[in-house]
């Protein structure tokens, strides 16, 4: 059992007096707090004194002061043991006293034991996750997407149609309306549609992009065949079922129509200087922070985990794009020397396997580039790329082996706030429908 107080949240406690002027009232309104004590596990007794609750419903107070505790306690990844209110609620009002003690108990809530295969999704529309999300993040940069169109373009590909697949907070759908008549932007999610609904704004209202609910293996479903110029598919092909959803996309795309996969992997500290110090720590702490998510699992889970894992492991070259559906196929590789996984196999329990599916007519590039898609990132920016790189990462949870670890980092980068150079390993993928 882990007190509250750890969690760095503070709960507070309406007094009798404030009990007793939200019984004066014909529309009680949300009580004042008066205390800053923090609730751990045990009890919190409020505020001796003043006037008693004169015949005020103590079930009304309660539910009052509950409903509040409940939308807070809600928001933390914890199991949550609340009560009694007061000695002898709910069995009969109490007039001279409101209550005599809240007991709070946390403990950490266990994992899903959901044995799922779509292991990256966020049940809650969390403002906070999702502007660290992007902030952490790479940016994909104007000549990526001009690279995008270059190609779309030498292939007589159309402007009036663009999918996004797996939108996720709708960045790459944003950039794609302005080069595309309209736009769909796709996902399994619910709530990740909602981020994007909340953030593409007037995009929306204004039809220019559409939202709709669907698996990437499943749009062949929900769209019409050859209705489509270009498909975009960014940071989502590790977590699907490959070959299932590039038969799709083949089915919805027009002839001459372009097919766009990318996925970037895990930050590279890219001043030569500070590799051999810092590269090792950040990724020690990767592999700690994953193996919490990664072992475990049930059947379905650990195998959509090995896909993943096999996936990025290979680049991306286990994708296969077939001669009699796609043509001119390139695969774009940046800074391939480093391993791409976000984890090393010490976050693992099963084992990785490298494969290739390329063809022998596919044009591969690679390009070692310490300036692709540059961040400059002091401690705090490591810190908020890898809370944000998983949403069932627990930013509350303290690990000592990680927090020693970061400690160990900011020495090797020069300190807390000194700024370094972060740069991906980056792969493109690139194929126009026969």
């Amino acid at each position: 059992m882990e007190p509250l107080s750890n969690r760095g949240r503070t709960f507070q406690a309406i007094s009798e007096q404030e009990c007793h002027r939200l019984s004066q009232s014909d529309k009680p309104d949300k009580p004042q707090w008066v205390s800053n004590d923090s609730i751990g596990s045990g009890a919190y007794k409020p505020d001796e004194g003043g006037s008693p609750c004169a015949g005020v419903n103590c079930l009304q107070v309660y539910e009052l002061y509950l409903k509040d505790l409940l939308e807070l306690l809600g928001s933390i990844p914890y199991e949550w043991s609340i009560g009694p209110w007061c000695s002898n609620w709910p069995d009969s009002p109490i007039t001279s006293t409101v209550f005599t003690s809240v007991n709070v108990e946390a403990t950490p809530k266990m994992a899903s034991t959901e044995d799922t295969s779509s292991f990256f999704k966020r049940a809650d529309y969390n403002k906070d996750y999702w502007d660290n999300y992007l902030a952490a993040r790479p940016h994909y940069d104007k000549p990526f997407y001009q690279s995008i169109y270059d190609y779309h373009k030498s292939h007589d590909g159309l402007t009036e149609m663009a999918h996004d697949v797996g939108t996720g907070p709708g960045q790459v759908a944003t950039e794609l309306a302005s080069h595309f008549s309209r736009v769909v932007a796709s996902d399994i999610n619910t709530t990740h549609l909602a981020v994007a609904e909340h953030r593409l704004g007037s995009l929306i209202s204004s039809h220019k992009v559409n939202l709709v609910q669907c698996s990437a293996e499943e749009i062949a479903s929900s769209h019409p065949a050859c209705s489509t110029d270009l498909i975009v598919a960014a940071e989502c092909l590790p977590l699907i079922d490959a070959s299932r959803a590039i038969h799709a996309f083949s089915t919805i795309l027009k002839p001459n129509g372009t097919l766009a996969i990318w996925f970037y992997g895990r930050p590279i500290f890219a001043e030569p200087e500070f590799v051999s110090e810092c590269q090792p720590l950040l990724e020690s702490i990767l592999d700690l922070t994953f193996s919490k998510v990664i072992k475990g699992g049930g059947p379905q889970e650990k195998a959509a985990w090995k896909r993943a894992t096999d996936r990025m492991t290979s680049f991306l070259d286990d994708v296969e794009l077939t001669s009699d559906v796609w043509r001119d196929v390139e695969r774009r590789k940046w800074n391939a020397k480093h391993a791409m996984p976000f984890y090393g196999p010490e976050a693992c329990d099963f084992e990785i396997t490298r494969s290739s599916a390329i063809k022998e007519a596919e044009k591969v590039v690679e390009k070692q580039e310490a300036g692709f898609w540059e961040r400059r990132w002091n401690l705090a920016g490591v810190k908020r790329f890898v809370l944000a790189n998983m949403p069932t990462f627990d930013k509350d949870q303290q690990d000592e082996r990680v927090e020693s670890k970061y400690q160990e980092l900011a020495q090797a980068m020069g300190g807390e706030t000194a700024i370094r150079s972060i740069t991906w390993p980056v792969v493109l993928i690139l194929a126009s429908q026969i």
